[in-house]
């Protein structure tokens, strides 16, 4: 989920800058935002949801994974 987020900002900002201004911004919110959700998961569901380091661990992966391929994608298409 917080990969397709990255993605989608990428791809609605980038078509419209040089592909090497792409902002760390696309991964710092969206892991941001994961953190906010698992913080919230632990401390405001009365105990019927979990934040988990893992999740976040993940969350934080796939952000910067996606944050990786997009930025090949886009260089590709660019280049074509």
């Amino acid at each position: 989920m917080y990969g397709g987020l990255t993605a989608v900002m990428i791809f609605d900002k980038n078509f419209k800058r040089p592909v090497f201004s792409l902002p760390l911004w696309f991964v710092i919110f969206p892991v941001f935002y994961g953190g906010l959700m698992e913080l919230l998961q632990a401390y405001c569901t009365n105990g019927n949801r979990s934040g988990d380091w893992l999740d976040f661990i993940a969350n934080t992966l796939g952000s910067v994974l996606v944050y990786a391929l997009t930025w090949l994608a886009v260089l590709l298409l660019k280049n074509k």
